[in-house]
């Protein structure tokens, strides 16, 4: 995280932190809050 990294909040005291190469996708921001998986992207 600390090298150009993101950090996204998910749920309350949920969080994912990713490399600046790694994006994490949604369509609509409260899919975040389902039992769903986020889509993960990988940056070339």
């Amino acid at each position: 995280y600390t090298l150009n990294g993101s950090i996204q909040k998910i749920a309350r005291n949920v969080f994912v932190l990713a490399p600046s190469n790694i994006d994490i996708v949604s369509d609509n921001e409260n899919n975040l809050y389902s039992k769903d998986v986020a889509n993960w992207e990988l940056d070339d």
